[in-house]
């Protein structure tokens, strides 16, 4: 029997069936796994190779990279293949499954291979019943189709990706070697390569540090300018932009400028631009520039940040002056807070402190309507913090512009900016002119000049410019006062006798002063006011000064004629009758007494308007006296007792004495209207008060009626001196002639 059993087990038909499905299911785990390898292979090399093409990673990451990818790629291999190989296979379960595939095997397999497992001393079966179902499957083996007992898809498709995948790479490999070895160099071998662009950059004014980031400095609020240089020899970027951080911590990108077109043979650069404004902090930025092909590696610049200090500036500036030397007045130190405005001429020093040590320092200095001149400041190294400009003399407002550089050429955003404004030296102010003088004199009058002249530091000359007939101005010096002026006391009298005018000229007056300014071009004087003055005949002038008596005196015959209704409104005050009781209270007052009241208040203001036009009267007649005194009129002496002493001191009389003690009668009449008594009295006074001015009044025009005939009988005794002085000159002049016709007649006859 045992023999019978070793012949069973060794008949190859179902146990060579199932070794070699148990041989054909490894083939397949291990060719699947195999597949997977090599996807993940490529997988992984895809996957490098776009994150080193895409940030072109350091070495220390790469290495990292490839350290996480391989055991990835390991891990896969065994999770999805290896491990797999570990499962056993038991004949039973190839049985199983042959069974499951083949239905005609009727379960006849796996029971012969259940039986064959089990050990002699375990067998409760009939040896023969195994033999003969051995026999019985016999001739079904080997199975017909036995590939389709797997499934052979998910090796298909892995077989599939990975050939596809390696093909790819193959593909990539013929198309771009390079880019394949650069790959290998850098992910393999692990090399510092760069990867070749497509365009060439190099942006200028960064400054390497110590941890490898390149700074650009600028001023906090300021602006900077980055100018990027694309090379030629390389292709021409399509766009460069700037990828930078906001404060908020966003990224951005903003692109530059292309600045003037470069022609390739002749520019070996194309510049790019872009102007950073009112940088207020620190900002990190990267500089791309794209290239116009799809699979092309842009040119990029890391690590490059752009800095905001503190721009320098003048925290203190001190200004010294020294002032011209005709002020006579000592220097002086100001502050810029102080910034008074400086007399024309001063010399100033300005000493500035800034806030940080500086490198260099410019000073643009522009005068009002002058050209910017530029100055460089120099720098004490031993005190860097400390400029010192000396401007020596300002003629005018000017404006002074600092630039200030600091150790790092940061320059203030804007102009510490400092105008000096000047006071220029007024010329002396003249107020001179002349008075007691009409605009007509004599040849022989004396033009009084009163005035003053002021400056604020002194007058060095004053002289009398006129001209006579609008020709050339001569000048005459003349001293000025102590007080620096000519008082109506003591007047300059300028002669015209001197200048030997005839009747019918014109001279014009004007008083100059000059300064002790001595930085102007030119002398310069001060001017006062140009009189311009006829010279006319004493007959021509008191015409004239008659014309206005006449005047006058119509103006005293009209305040006389108010003197007498004064007079009358009086008289009809007295006249109304008084009323019972000797006095009365303010309530009882009835309507005469307000009659009274009302003509009294009149009479009031008639005497205050004649005091006044009384007083004016008498101020004109008094200018004409001086006016006839100042031109040297003949019969001087009589004119003076006519207008001096008859009509000039009786209206001062008047106004001075007299209607003052009218108007106090006319008051006291007002306060005593409502006592019969009292009223009666100060009326009586009121009136004679009134009589006195009238005799007074009728004095004075008395004696201005015979001012005209007294003008009238020297105007007739002028007509005869000037009738007989013409016979005189027509004798004269016929004489000459009757002269001249006797000698040319005698040279005639000697002739013949």
């Amino acid at each position: 029997m045992a023999t019978v059993i070793q012949e069973t087990q060794a008949t190859p038909g179902w146990a060579t069936q199932i070794a070699q499905l148990r041989r054909r299911i490894r083939s397949h785990i291990l060719f699947q796994g195999l597949a997977i390898f090599c996807i993940t292979l490529t997988v992984g090399f895809w996957f490098s190779f776009a994150v080193d093409w895409l940030w072109e990673p350091t070495v220390g990451i790469r290495i990292a990279l490839m350290s996480i990818c391989v055991p990835i790629s390991f891990w896969v291999v065994w999770r999805f293949s290896l491990n797999r190989l570990r499962v056993p296979l038991p004949d039973a379960s190839m049985a199983l499954l042959l069974e499951r595939r083949f239905p005609v095997l009727r379960e006849r397999l796996l029971t012969i291979v259940q039986l064959t497992g089990t050990g002699e001393e375990n067998r409760d079966f009939d040896p023969q019943l195994l033999e003969y179902v051995s026999h019985e499957l016999e001739p079904l083996f080997p199975l017909s189709d036995s590939q389709r007992i797997l499934n052979t898809r998910p090796l298909i498709r892995s077989f599939t990706a990975a050939v596809l995948l390696a093909l790819s790479i193959l593909l990539f490999y013929f198309l771009h070697s390079g880019l394949v070895q650069i790959w290998a160099a850098r992910n393999l071998t692990f090399q510092d390569l760069r990867w070749p662009r497509a365009t060439q950059i190099r942006v200028e004014g960064f400054v390497a540090g110590e941890d490898g980031v390149r700074r650009k400095k600028v001023a906090r609020g300021g602006e900077v300018s980055l100018t990027v240089q694309a090379d030629l020899a390389y292709e021409l970027p399509q766009r460069v932009e700037i990828i930078f951080t906001t404060a908020d911590g966003r990224s951005r990108s903003i692109g530059m400028t292309r600045l003037k077109a470069a022609i390739p043979g002749r520019d070996s650069d194309q510049e790019y631009s872009y102007v950073f404004k009112n940088v207020r902090a620190s900002t990190p930025l990267s500089i791309v520039a794209h290239s116009g092909r799809l699979f092309s590696k842009p040119d990029r610049i890391d690590g490059l940040r752009i800095d905001a200090v503190q721009s320098p500036a003048l925290v203190d500036i001190q200004l010294h002056y020294k002032f011209p030397d005709y002020l006579k007045m000592p220097s002086a130190t100001g502050s810029i807070r102080l910034n008074a405005p400086i007399p024309r001429g001063t010399q100033v020093r300005v000493v500035g402190r800034s806030n940080k040590p500086l490198s260099a320092a410019m000073l643009r200095r522009t005068e009002l309507g002058g050209e910017a001149v530029d100055q460089q400041i120099p720098i004490d190294t031993g005190n860097a913090e400390t400029i010192d400009v000396d401007l020596s003399s300002v003629n005018g407002d000017t404006q002074l512009d600092f630039r200030l550089f600091d150790s790092d050429q940061i320059k203030n955003v804007e102009p510490v900016r400092l105008v000096l404004r000047t006071i220029e030296d007024m010329l002396p102010e003249v107020d001179v002119g002349p008075a007691g003088i009409g605009k007509s004199i004599t040849p022989v009058a004396i033009i009084p000049l009163q005035g003053g002249v002021r400056d604020d530091h002194g007058v060095a000359e004053t002289r009398v410019a006129y001209t006579v007939d609008g020709g050339e101005d001569a000048f005459l010096p003349v001293t000025l006062p102590e007080s620096g002026s000519w008082s109506a006391e003591d007047p300059y009298a300028f002669e015209v006798e001197s200048l030997q005018l005839q009747p019918g000229q014109a001279i014009s007056l004007q008083l100059q002063a000059r300064d002790f300014c001595d930085l102007r071009d030119v002398l310069t004087y001060g001017k006062g006011a140009k009189y311009n003055l006829k010279i006319v005949t004493e007959s021509q002038l008191r015409a004239e000064l008659e014309s206005r008596e006449k005047i006058l005196r119509r103006r005293m015959e009209t305040i006389f004629s108010e003197a007498q209704r004064m007079e009358d409104s009086l008289a009809r005050l007295g006249a109304v009758s008084v009323g019972v009781g000797p006095t009365r209270r303010e309530t009882d007052i009835d309507r005469k007494d307000s009659i009274r009241m009302v003509r009294i208040e009149s009479a009031l203001d008639s005497a205050d308007r004649m005091r006044n036009e009384t007083a004016n009267v008498g101020l004109e007649f008094e200018r004409i006296l001086i006016e006839l005194r100042n031109n040297r009129v003949a019969f001087l002496g009589e004119l003076e007792q006519r207008i001096g002493g008859r009509i000039v001191d009786p209206l001062r009389n008047i106004t001075t004495e007299f209607f003052p003690d009218l108007e106090k009668s006319l008051q006291q009449l007002r306060e005593s209207i409502a006592d019969a008594e009292s009223f009666s009295t100060s009326l009586s006074t009121a009136r004679k008060n009134v009589r006195l001015i009238l005799q007074q009044m009728k004095q004075v025009l008395e004696n201005m009626l015979k001012l005209q005939q007294f003008n009238e009988v020297l105007a007739d005794l002028r007509k005869i001196i000037d009738a007989q002085q013409r016979v005189s000159r027509q004798t004269l002049e016929q004489r000459k002639r009757l002269e001249q016709q006797l000698k040319d007649q005698l040279k005639k006859d000697l002739l013949e």
